[in-house]
């Protein structure tokens, strides 16, 4: 069988469990959208779960599920990739405003085909930034693999310009969840009089909120 799960309930399954691991055999695969799946989560929650945990990826746009995700074919177990399109048809559009060709590529998802709507009801603005010939732009960004195989990277908005450099949200997060002590990470943009920068929540794994944060920046600035 396919059971549908959303990120937050893989954590609390993975929270509460009992952290023994389980053969696969006979057990249900499983399917996970609505918010970003972490690759850790995961990675730990197919070792305990023995299943499958495939990472979808959709959007009420385009009538909720476009990829499924895929299979690893090294380990038999999903990767964090989301696949192909394949209810619509995908493309991505690269950072100088160009579609880029086939092959590897990285830039915002859009999508086309049947299961996407023809636009916003009485909101001509949102018409007009998003939808452009056909095509619905997701916010997502994406990168694409020699294989064809799509990864979500973040979301357009959740981008930080720090000096030089471009800070994705997401990157943050994950790097900090991984972080030992760390049970919850979320990354918030800062707008500030001297340009941009971001704050990091974390939740301790023993709920103590007692946290080096010194040791933290050290190593993310290191990561």
């Amino acid at each position: 069988g396919l059971d549908y799960l959303v990120p937050p309930l893989v954590e609390l399954l993975i929270r509460t469990s009992t952290r023994s691991r389980a053969g696969s055999g006979g057990r249900p695969s499983f399917l996970a959208a609505g918010a970003p799946l972490s690759p850790a989560s995961q990675q730990l929650f197919q070792e305990i779960a023995g299943s499958c945990l495939l990472n979808a990826y959709g959007l009420t746009e385009a009538s909720f599920a476009v990829c499924f995700g895929e299979l690893d074919p090294a380990t038999g177990r999903a990767s964090p990739a989301i696949g192909r399109p394949v209810t619509a048809r995908g493309r991505i559009r690269s950072d100088d405003g160009t579609i880029a060709g086939t092959g590897p590529a990285e830039g915002e998802l859009e999508l086309a085909g049947p299961p996407v709507c023809a636009g916003y009801y009485d909101n001509p603005h949102g018409n007009r930034e998003l939808f452009r010939e056909g095509w619905l732009r997701t916010g997502d960004r994406v990168r694409r693999d020699t294989g064809g195989s799509y990864y979500v990277t973040g979301r357009l908005k959740d981008v930080v310009l720090k000096g030089a450099f471009t800070i994705y949200l997401n990157e943050v997060e994950e790097a900090a969840s991984s972080l030992p002590g760390v049970a919850e990470a979320a990354a918030v943009p800062l707008a500030l009089s001297t340009g941009e920068d971001f704050g990091l929540l974390l939740r301790t794994s023993d709920g103590s909120g007692r946290v080096d944060a010194g040791a933290v920046r050290a190593e993310l600035e290191r990561r």
